[in-house]
Formats: C-alpha cells, sequence, structure tokens
C-alpha cells in the first residue's frame, strides 16, 4: 500500500488503482550527493559535500522492480483492489496511464537534382 499526502496534510493508504481515480502521480523521490570542488588561483582547494539533496520526482513503471505491485501473486492483487491481467509497463502522471512508445522512423525519400557544367 501507498501512503500519500492530500493537499489538505492528511496522510492516507490507497493502492495503485486509487491514484488514478485520485488524478495523483506514482512516482518517488529522487536524491543525489553532490561534491563541489572550487580551485583558486593560489588557494588549497575547497570542497564542499552536499549529503542526500532532493532533486525531484521521478514516475515509477508499473510493474517494474521499484513498482509495489512486483512480485505479487494473484490473491494478492485482487485483495489489493488490481486486476491480475494488467501487465503494467505504464506510467500514471496526474491521474492518467502514460506509455512510452518506441518509435523507427525510415529517412523521407528525398530526390536530388545535379547539375551538369559545361564549358563551351
Amino acid at each position: 500500500m501507498l501512503y500519500i499526502t492530500a493537499v489538505t496534510g492528511a496522510v492516507s493508504c490507497v493502492g495503485v488503482s486509487d491514484i488514478v481515480s485520485r488524478r495523483c502521480r506514482y512516482s518517488a523521490p529522487l536524491y543525489v550527493d553532490i561534491s563541489k570542488t572550487v580551485i583558486r588561483e593560489g588557494e588549497a582547494p575547497i570542497e564542499t559535500q552536499h549529503q542526500k539533496t532532493f532533486i525531484g520526482k521521478i514516475p515509477i513503471m508499473l510493474r517494474s522492480t521499484y513498482c509495489l505491485l512486483n512480485g505479487l501473486t494473484d490473491r494478492d492483487l485482487t485483495e489489493l483492489n488490481e486486476c491480475p491481467l494488467d501487465p503494467g509497463g505504464y506510467f500514471v502522471i496526474n491521474g492518467s496511464e502514460k506509455v512510452l512508445i518506441a518509435q523507427e522512423k525510415m529517412a523521407t525519400n528525398t530526390g536530388m537534382v545535379l547539375f551538369l557544367q559545361t564549358t563551351l
């Protein structure tokens, strides 16, 4: 189960199917460790460390390794009001299911015009 915080500050426990109906986003926070070194001429280098800096939220693909539904049995999915036949592979952003589609596009036929130079 997921715990989401409403605009009012109330925390509630919901499943992935509830996120779509509430027009929420199924994502995880993304943190990084930053190391900054300042080198000035004639001075010793100054190194600054920033641990666990929040840089944003990244969507989680349903049924991926980081999804809460990964590895659950059909019975467990049914108890969570999730469809066991749903294959996943999509993202939930603002309540809409978004899919990435890989496209391979051929180059369009382009005509070439060549001029012959003649010497007179």
